[in-house]
């Protein structure tokens, strides 16, 4: 069996890393929020606050994600060119070849264009929010309604999702929610036997109107499914989403009335779809504020075919996992018998972990991606050093979803640019560029073995609490 050689390129270090990894824990950290760190703190020169860019960055991310397709996955930052005080939207999808998802970035771009576009009449428009104001924002909804449109309709559960799984009609889940608040709060809004403090609060009755308007909207749409019944549906899911009260209410029925599955998925639906909506004021309103806001182009970032790379690790590449935990245990290692309680405790044999670490191992290094938020951080690292001061960099990115926990971890080990939240599920199909310089992947390989010697110190932290509590079983 030919062997890889002694110096393994880093890119299979990583691999064998990622492989690992994947077999210990599929989800290495729970979701949350990152902190925002020194990157918040650094203003000098930027024409938009932290804030302002985080925000914006955020909206035009939601708006890039037309598509539910896993493959589809979008990530978006902001960069800002002094020189003429204006911004460019750097916009990267996942690729897995240099030219991947092409015709889906230049839809993308196609549609932001005509999103953004009306933002240069923000300044003429008055200060007593008359008709010009009232004009940009609708031109502007309807945009993004045009750019959106089947990603809203798949949100409202009225087009097909890509996996095609069958789904909940929204009307239905909305019609459960009506329901469930009429038996428990009647419907002149007087609190029921069993009601709650909280739900008697608010103005049921109201939130049952408005929920029977949109479900009547949804009626519409399906009769005759043109742009402006659904600008009227999204509207009225925006005013029922500002009922006061609203998700409160939704949360509080009780689960013998509604499924706590529904109820999130309600929520989810209606917010998701009302910030459509929202994205139009919230852009009409920065831009008349910031006027760099109406200068803004769309740039669809592609790497060089160079960082599509593959890296080859030898014919008959064979790694075994128990070399890899050793070596990345340090000169202390692990024992036969720790390797055995290792397995043990991932409910698999050596020879089983062996063949599952080998195969992905492999994957990885012929089939592995480069996530859009590290194409975007790796161009603008060379942009950086390529423009000098003339441009800033991007302090934040975000992409359509939460970030995934590799890009997360990648993000954060660089320490130059910000993402919100993270959903920390590993996906194996992860790489680096192959442009990045041997000592980012040096060091990423070291990031990536402490979270391997965690992972398994919490492996054994489980396993001796189980043992304690069968001895405690067993007394």
């Amino acid at each position: 069996m030919a062997r890889v050689p002694s110096e393994t390129p880093p890119a299979v270090v990583c691999a064998e890393n990622i492989a690992l990894l994947h077999a210990l824990h599929t989800v290495p950290m729970l979701p949350s929020k990152n902190d925002l760190g020194p990157v918040s703190r650094r203003k000098d020169g930027y024409l938009l606050s932290f804030e302002q860019e985080r925000n914006l960055a955020g909206a035009l991310a939601f708006l890039s994600g037309i598509s539910d397709n896993a493959s589809h996955v979008t990530a978006v930052c902001i960069e800002e060119d002094r020189g003429t005080e204006s911004l460019r939207v750097l916009l990267a999808i996942n690729k897995k070849t240099p030219n991947d998802g092409d015709a889906v970035l230049q839809t993308l771009k196609s549609g932001l264009e005509s999103v953004l576009g009306p933002l240069v009449r923000a300044g003429l428009a008055l200060d007593d929010g008359g008709t010009v104001a009232g004009q940009v924002t609708e031109v502007v909804f309807k945009a993004i309604v045009t750019m959106c449109q089947k990603r809203i309709l798949c949100r409202l559960r009225l087009g097909k999702n890509f996996r095609n799984r069958p789904r909940q009609p929204f009307k239905s889940v909305l019609q459960q929610a009506v329901d469930a608040l009429k038996r428990h709060h009647g419907t002149h809004g007087t609190k029921g036997e069993r009601g709650t403090k909280a739900l008697a609060a608010v103005d049921i009755p109201r939130i049952i109107a408005t929920a029977r308007t949109v479900m009547g909207l949804v009626d519409a749409w399906r009769q005759h499914q043109v742009p402006a019944r659904l600008e009227e549906l999204i509207h009225g899911v925006c005013r029922l989403k500002d009922m006061p009260g609203f998700c409160r209410v939704i949360n509080d029925i009780p689960n013998r009335d509604m499924p706590p599955e529904a109820r999130k998925n309600l929520v989810n639906i209606v917010q998701k779809v009302a910030r459509y909506r929202g994205i139009a004021r919230f852009l009409y309103r920065m831009a008349r504020a910031v006027p760099v806001v109406r200068r803004m182009s769309v740039v669809l970032v592609k790497l060089a075919p160079s960082a599509f790379k593959k890296t080859l690790a030898g014919e008959g590449y064979a790694p075994d996992i128990s070399s890899r935990i050793v070596q990345t245990c340090g000169p202390a290692g692990y024992s036969h018998q720790q390797l055995d309680n290792v397995y043990r405790s991932l409910q698999t044999t050596r020879a089983k972990a062996t063949a599952d670490f080998q195969d992905l191992a492999r994957k990885v290094l012929k089939d592995a991606k480069i996530h859009a938020e590290i194409q975007l951080l790796a161009y603008c690292e060379q942009q950086a050093k390529s423009t000098g001061k003339t441009r800033s960099m991007p302090r934040v990115l975000r992409s359509n979803k939460d970030t995934c926990f590799l890009c997360n971890t990648f993000i954060k080990m660089r320490g130059n640019m910000h993402t919100s939240r993270y959903h920390g599920r590993l996906y194996p199909g992860w790489r680096l560029p192959a442009t990045l310089s041997a000592s980012v992947h040096h060091r990423f390989n070291e990031v990536l073995s402490d979270q391997i010697r965690s992972s398994l110190a919490t492996l054994q932290t489980r396993k001796k609490k189980t043992q304690r509590n069968v001895r405690r079983l067993l007394l």
